[in-house]
């Protein structure tokens, strides 16, 4: 049966436009002509005294152009015998026919009914639809949801399953309205999907007729995308879900909590999304340079007890006299010290977490902390909501808790960045923990004198704080923040603050002295980085980077929809607490502007900062719902008139609540579009796939013991997971590269040519010139661009040979 319908409904069938011969199809004509002459005699000459004009002059025209497509079939004549045209009129004209049979009361019912559908109104004292109507309202939507599915490729099958879960949910009505009942108007949100349907299909009609040699069946750019009926269909599906459920909630009463459901229901899904998306796609090894830096740290941490880890090949390069660098994975520095040890660029802190998944899971936990933290990042944002708007009530706040959980679990950056060991997930945790931790000491500062709760509470700001600065030494900027919390949260007299500033500083310094030992060590002075970024800086450089990064904020996946709510969030925050707002922004704000002249700055260095964008978010959000929900009900504060989110209902206006659900339904669901084909599996920089995990540990077998490989950017992965050493032979120069692969021949050790990137096109082929080059295996790695960029491929080994 489902072949039978796919055959009728293929778009290639419906759309040829000369179909040829009817064969079969004679009788079934045959039979449409002779209801098309009734219909066009009924509504001609017999209609009812009652019937609408319009319906009957509408049904007239439809059985016309019916049996003007039907003698052009008979006739042979191209375009007018498309199956589609007859088909679609056909359809109509059976609607409007089924219309014209209905009393003009119970038009104006069925009317009334749907309009309250649209307007999220529902009256349980209304009885539902005769069963007879309610069969024809299912009748005519199998077409349309036959037609949307098969169109988006989908199983035909699925639609008698969907009305069903559809209209499933009105069960539990019976018990409330002590009888049973289907209101099949709650299906009217999908109506929208079959007029998008029916555009574009008339497009295709359209197209086809304008362009007869064209035998496509896909609209052209961009009305392939504008008129997709799958969005729309998707929304329909959850908007008739969203009414069901709001039926409920009126029948039982509970319609005056829609806010807190609304806000539970986002920070499920966006929990329940981040769990599933981030665990489901996490690296099984990592490459690169930065997220191998990490890891090799953690494993040294955990393994020896050191961060610093020793590159024997560094110290061979050292000994013949060559630049020592092309011996290392990209990230660490040559060795500081008589004993090989070497450090990398970056903070210890975000390794210093791994290393304890490491010492308690092995080596999955490398790869399974990142995304625990990312939870963990997702409840902070919720707790930083609570505090931010601790003075409003608790379904406001947790409306804007779950929707600034929503925001961030579904942003494409914040993803991206948790499925790989990076710290920019953990400098967003501990931004956010400082900022809401901050908030609570101030909070507790202006409700009395402190107590030991108000110092306990500074010392986790503290240890917080020193936390945030030993995953992202930026983070250091956070501390205006914090200064003005402790002395607004000391109370008229200036000593106030000063015991929990001292024992913040204290807790932050715990901290930071282990780092600060580390920089000693490693860079021979506390205050003194590995990293070289400072001379990417530059005024030059905040103009374009603000429109790049800017822009990359904007992106539909990131903040685009969700702007101008940030912007309202910001205006509704200084409007109740200016104080409140400077403390929260201060600290951010620093560490933006502080950002602004790195040339190379990404949207990945601003993460930490997406908890604070996401939790305004859903203020502004808030904003416009609490102000299309008044129904024009206002209160006197001073001499302004705003309006009250307390005294009346959530929603009162029809328009109101076709608004709120718009915002509150479909842009979050048009943003869990935007997220899902990353269900397909997606690729970030520094994640290995299982089978490339695999590649690495074949390649061991492939070579022995004191063999030296050289590739691009793998060169950690095959340090770490190879126990081979590697080299970049693309930071050698031509001569430079022979000497190196001429002392290792002379010391008996092989050398081998890993083939992972652009770069390697010219080392290639200067050892070509010399040596031979044998290929031995084909293994899937990723293949590095210039720039970074790359792509899973599958690379040949070389082995060089004398």
């Amino acid at each position: 049966m489902d072949e039978v319908l796919r055959r009728l409904l293929d778009l290639a069938y419906l759309l040829e436009p000369e179909p040829g011969p009817l064969g079969p199809l004679l009788p079934l004509y045959a039979l449409a002509g002779l209801l098309l002459g009734v219909g066009w005699v009924w509504s001609g000459v017999k209609a009812r005294p009652d019937a609408s004009p319009a319906l009957r002059m509408t049904l007239l025209a439809l059985c016309s152009l019916g049996l003007i497509l039907i003698l052009a079939r008979f006739a042979g004549i191209p375009f007018l015998s498309m199956r589609l045209l007859f088909y679609g009129v056909l359809l109509v004209a059976a609607g409007v026919a089924l219309a014209g049979r209905v009393t003009p009361s119970r038009r104006a019912d069925l009317w009334e009914r749907l309009r309250e559908v649209v307007a999220f109104r529902f009256d349980p004292a209304r009885q539902p639809l005769p069963w007879g109507l309610s069969l024809a309202l299912l009748a005519l939507h199998l077409p349309g949801l036959l037609l949307t599915l098969e169109l988006l490729g989908q199983p035909l099958h699925y639609t008698i399953p969907v009305i069903v879960l559809l209209l499933l949910p009105q069960v539990l009505l019976w018990p409330r309205l002590h009888r049973p009942a289907f209101y099949v108007e709650a299906l009217t949100p999908i109506l929208l999907a079959y007029i998008v349907l029916a555009l574009h299909l008339g497009g295709l009609v359209l197209w086809r007729a304008l362009d007869r040699g064209s035998a496509g069946l896909r609209l052209p750019p961009p009305w392939a995308t504008i008129l997709d009926p799958g969005p729309y269909l998707l929304l329909g599906l959850v908007a008739t879900l969203a009414y069901d459920l709001y039926m409920l909630a009126v029948a039982w009463g509970r319609d005056r909590s829609l806010l807190r459901y609304g806000g539970t229901a986002l920070l499920t899904v966006g929990l329940g999304w981040a769990a599933w998306i981030t665990f489901s796609a996490r690296t099984h090894g990592v490459t690169g340079s930065d997220p191998y830096a990490y890891v090799q740290m953690a494993v040294d941490l955990a393994e020896r007890g050191s961060p610093f880890h020793i590159f024997p090949l560094a110290q061979t390069v050292q000994a013949l006299g060559l630049p020592v660098k092309p011996a290392l994975p990209l990230g660490y520095r040559p060795p500081f010290n008589a004993a090989g040890h070497s450090a990398t660029v970056w903070p210890p802190g975000h390794s210093v977490l791994l290393a304890l998944a490491y010492r308690f899971l092995g080596e999955p936990g490398l790869y399974l902390a990142t995304p625990a933290l990312g939870l963990l990042s997702l409840a902070a944002t919720w707790a930083l909501a609570q505090a931010v708007f601790a003075t409003h009530p608790l379904a406001r706040r947790q409306f804007i808790g779950g929707l600034a959980v929503f925001l961030l679990a579904t942003s494409f950056e914040h993803i991206s960045r948790t499925v790989v060991p990076l710290a920019d997930i953990s400098a967003q945790l501990f931004t956010a923990l400082t900022l809401l931790l901050a908030l609570e000491v101030c909070r507790r500062g202006h409700r009395g004198a402190a107590n030991r709760r108000t110092y306990l509470v500074a010392i986790l700001l503290g240890l917080s704080f020193g936390l945030a600065y030993a995953v992202r030494y930026t983070q250091l900027l956070l501390a205006p923040s914090l200064l003005l919390a402790l002395l607004n949260g000391g109370g008229k007299r200036a000593t106030g603050a000063l015991k929990p500033m001292l024992l913040v500083m204290a807790a932050a310094l715990l901290v930071a002295l282990p780092d600060l030992w580390y920089h000693q060590v490693a860079f021979g002075s506390p205050f003194r980085t590995g990293s070289e970024e400072l001379e990417r800086f530059a005024l030059a450089n905040v103009v374009p980077v603000t429109l790049r990064v800017g822009a990359e904020a904007l992106a539909a996946r990131e903040f685009l929809f969700f702007a101008p709510f940030i912007a309202l969030g910001l205006w509704a925050l200084w409007r109740e607490d200016r104080r409140l707002l400077v403390i929260l922004l201060i600290g951010p704000l620093a560490v933006l502007l502080f950002h602004l002249p790195y040339g190379y700055l990404r949207l990945r260095d601003l993460l930490s900062l997406f908890p604070l964008g996401a939790v305004l978010a859903g203020r502004g959000l808030l904003e416009i719902i609490t102000d299309l929900g008044q129904g024009g009900e206002r209160r006197v504060t001073g001499n302004r008139q705003r309006p009250s989110a307390l005294s009346t209902p959530l929603v009162r206006l029809a328009p109101a609540r076709t608004a709120i659900f718009l915002l509150v339904i479909a842009l979050p669901l048009a943003r869990l579009a935007l997220i899902l084909p990353l269900t397909q599996g997606f690729y970030t920089f520094g994640t290995l796939l299982p089978p490339q995990r695999a590649a690495l540990d074949r390649l061991a077998t492939l070579t022995p013991p004191q063999a030296v490989i050289g590739c691009s950017l793998n060169v950690g992965a095959v340090e770490l997971y190879a126990r081979r050493a590697a080299f970049r032979p693309a930071a050698w120069t031509p001569e430079e590269l022979r000497r190196f692969v001429q002392a290792m021949h002379a010391a008996g050790r092989p050398v081998y040519l890993l083939d992972d990137g652009i770069e390697l096109q010219a080392p290639r082929q200067v050892l070509a010139e010399t040596y031979h080059l044998t290929p031995l295996a084909t293994l899937p790695l990723p293949y590095f661009f210039t720039g970074g960029g790359s792509e899973n491929r599958d690379v040949i080994l070389y082995e060089v040979r004398e």
